[in-house]
């Protein structure tokens, strides 16, 4: 059985775990965080065998974690990565390999709901939503990732 604090708001949580690792200097470039130090400090603690249900619960807790830390770190210029069971802030240099995975992501997203769009019956889509133009829009803009490096205009 998982055995994590369930009392715990799970915002304060991540609000302590993210002071522990900056305290202990594992939020700088570069750094390795191993995941048993986050499953400690959440109190997430699977036996060899367990139920599935008990194993995505305690799952949830520390992607919940995770998502917290990694969105507070994207706005100091870092990210932190997952590798295998433990994690890594990559590297400025690293940085770039990420924006372009975000881009590609953020493409993919755009194409299924251009198709979605496309193929949905005129007389069912919601006018006032404005989605068409939105999806037309984002088509000609000059933002689609195409891998290379992106300029911006002055």
């Amino acid at each position: 059985m998982a055995n994590f604090n369930e009392d715990q708001d799970e915002s304060s949580l991540s609000q302590d775990l993210f002071a522990l690792l900056d305290e202990e200097g594992l939020l700088e470039y570069g750094a390795h965080i191993r995941g048993e130090i986050i499953r400690e400090f959440l109190g997430i603690e699977l036996p060899d065998m367990t139920t599935m249900i008990e194993f995505k619960k305690a799952q949830l807790v520390e992607l919940t974690a995770l998502t917290y830390i990694r969105e507070t770190l994207l706005d100091q210029g870092k990210y932190i990565k997952a590798q295998g069971e433990d994690y890594r802030i990559l590297l400025p240099s690293e940085n770039a390999l990420q924006v372009k995975s975000y881009h590609r992501s953020a493409d993919r997203k755009y194409d299924r709901a251009s198709r979605l769009s496309a193929n949905t019956p005129h007389e069912a889509k919601d006018m006032s939503d404005h989605s068409d133009s939105r999806i037309a829009l984002r088509g000609s803009s000059p933002r689609r990732f195409d891998g290379g490096s992106a300029q911006v205009a002055a």
